[in-house]
């Protein structure tokens, strides 16, 4: 399946401590001329291809401060249009500006709402903030409750930061309370970490976090779906390749960015990084998908993987790792910069946590049966 992410501005309402375009300035969004020939390229792509459905996931910046009926009316056209390809629509937001009309849209669209969520009040409010460094954990709550009473359903995506180390798990209950899935992504090193380094994770970081998170929320029957927790064991358990991006050698082949001016890169990841930008849409010949950089990422993932990767034995699951966090590490052809922690996850997850996620079933097993005895 292909799926692009569109950059539809550059504009945001917050100015998160941490964000990936740094400093925010010159403010333009997409109109509904470059949306519909961005969908356009990307459906004539899936068709040559044969594919039969493209993914659009809405990204920003902050795509919620895009007119509405710049999406509406791009979508509509692009149904009519290209009636043999299915279309589905995501949108990562981060929560702040959650309209009636936005709901409509979702809603008549069927589009999957991310919403950004950086952890407990604590967290959040300390790293996500208004440009007058105004709070907004509780607002964001509210918009999600506004979208979930609207039957709308919602993820959260949540930045791990140096922050976050020390402040305990007990956010994971509003996750469960609210069935909401949580992925779980760590903070990279571009962008405005470099005027806040305070912030930025050491090796062993993440890997260290999620292991005392999977464990709480086992010891606390906290019933909640992290990612990338969750995707790591059920590869493991059905001997699959771990679901997500970040680990999947074929990325490059099924991903690609286009931003409001029509710039095109392999991911968002690589979007923030002008060095990456393949072409535009406007005069870029063919697929863009096929490109030297694109088929040089592949290599890289496939057979010309960087040397530590060859000699790993969890090759299989990470399939050398994301090419943009190697670019960022200074070395797009190199080993990622999340390696160690990658190899931590994996360690764990083979011996302790999977006798952990066993003692835990054979528990709710047994619950189940005492419960049945008694009936």
């Amino acid at each position: 399946m292909l799926t692009i992410i569109v950059k539809g501005t550059n504009s945001c309402n917050l100015a998160c401590s941490y964000c990936s375009l740094g400093q925010k300035k010159d403010f333009r969004y997409i109109n509904a001329r470059m949306l519909s020939n961005i969908m356009a390229y990307s459906c004539k792509i899936a068709r040559k291809r044969r594919e039969k459905s493209v993914t659009f996931i809405l990204h920003g910046g902050e795509p919620s401060l895009v007119d509405v009926n710049v999406y509406q009316d791009s979508i509509h056209f692009i149904k009519e249009q290209f009636s043999d390809i299915e279309i589905g629509i995501s949108m990562q937001s981060n929560g702040l500006a959650v309209s009636d009309e936005l709901i409509r849209f979702i809603k008549e669209n069927d589009v999957h709402m991310g919403i950004s969520l950086d952890g407990s009040e604590e967290i959040h409010d300390g790293e996500r903030y208004t440009a007058d460094y105004k709070p907004t954990y509780n607002k964001i709550l509210n918009n999600i409750q506004k979208l979930q009473n609207a039957d709308i359903k919602v993820s959260c995506l949540m930045v791990l930061t140096r922050n976050a180390l020390d402040k305990g798990f007990e956010y994971l209950k509003y996750y469960a309370e609210k069935h909401i899935h949580l992925k779980i992504n760590p903070l990279l090193n571009y962008g405005g970490v470099y005027e806040h380094p305070e912030l930025l994770l050491h090796s062993g970081d993440y890997a260290n976090y999620l292991i005392k998170l999977y464990e709480y929320s086992i010891e606390n029957d906290i019933s909640v779906t992290i990612a990338p927790i969750d995707n790591i064991l059920q590869a493991i358990i059905y001997g699959q390749r771990i679901y997500g991006c970040t680990y999947n050698k074929e990325c490059s082949r099924n991903f690609g960015c286009i931003d409001y001016k029509g710039n095109m890169y392999p991911c968002g990841r690589f979007c923030d990084m002008d060095l990456f930008r393949i072409g535009n849409i406007d005069y870029y010949k063919g697929d863009f998908l096929d490109s030297e950089l694109m088929c040089s990422i592949l290599k890289r993932r496939n057979t010309r993987l960087p040397n530590k990767c060859r000699k790993c034995k969890y090759l299989r699951l990470c399939n050398a790792g994301c090419s943009a966090e190697a670019a960022i590490g200074g070395n797009i052809n190199g080993e990622p910069m999340l390696c160690e922690d990658y190899q931590m996850l994996f360690e764990y997850f083979y011996g302790d946590g999977l006798i952990l996620l066993k003692k835990e079933l054979q528990r709710q097993k047994n619950m189940l049966e005492a419960k049945h005895s008694e009936l």
